[in-house]
């Protein structure tokens, strides 16, 4: 998918990551989305759609910056999203904290029914329109206190399966079941972020602390 021009660019920005100096990497990443953008847009794509996979479905530390999201997984996916190409909405919604920062989302003005809990519409809609889906500073006292809370509880799930808290929830969605109170599960359900696996998984463990604030 990469011609030897870009592999090796691709090569060079990894081993600046790895040596964690930000001078170098960000310039080397720079060069290698520009040397990306030369290649044929299927060349493009189906690089973006592997790394994406390979980041969310085989768990590779990959680093995605927001450059390279925005730049190059951003387009491939949302594409993908409108085509229905298989896991694409999945892959987007993984990048959600990276998504919610970016004003260049391009999916068109359509339902986007069944994406990940509503995620998807509710966060393209949001930044189309420029607002917020929720922010800290929105939240009463009595919700701050319980979003705080709910990230106590995130951190235990998280560290009881070994991986990064926002593999269990995202702030964005702990900020909307702060605001939003659900007392059931299908109430839970409907909040955007919030699947039937992660229902199933976590679920409990939210409800019971909602049912004790």
């Amino acid at each position: 998918m990469l011609d030897a021009d870009a592999q090796q660019l691709w090569s060079e920005y990894l081993r600046a990551e790895q040596d964690r100096i930000r001078d170098v990497m960000l310039p080397a990443l720079d060069r290698f989305i520009a040397a990306l953008a030369r290649l044929p847009e299927t060349s493009r794509r189906d690089w973006a759609l592997q790394l994406a996979s390979d980041v969310v479905d085989q768990g590779a530390d990959t680093p995605v910056r927001f450059p390279l999201f925005e730049r190059v997984l951003l387009p491939a996916l949302t594409a993908g999203v409108v085509d229905e190409r298989p896991g694409c909405a999945r892959w987007l919604a993984h990048f959600e904290s990276l998504l919610m920062n970016s004003k260049q989302v391009a999916l068109p003005d359509r339902e986007l029914v069944g994406l990940n809990g509503g995620f998807l519409r509710e966060a393209v809609n949001a930044l189309a329109t420029g607002r917020a889906v929720v922010d800290v500073a929105d939240l009463d006292s009595e919700a701050e206190e319980l979003f705080q809370r709910l990230r106590a509880v995130r951190r235990a799930l998280a560290d009881a399966e070994s991986v990064p808290a926002y593999i269990v929830f995202s702030d964005a969605v702990l900020l909307r079941i702060a605001t939003a109170r659900p007392s059931d599960e299908a109430s839970l359900l409907a909040i955007a972020g919030v699947g039937p696996a992660k229902l199933a998984r976590y679920g409990d463990a939210i409800l019971d602390l909602l049912k004790t604030s």
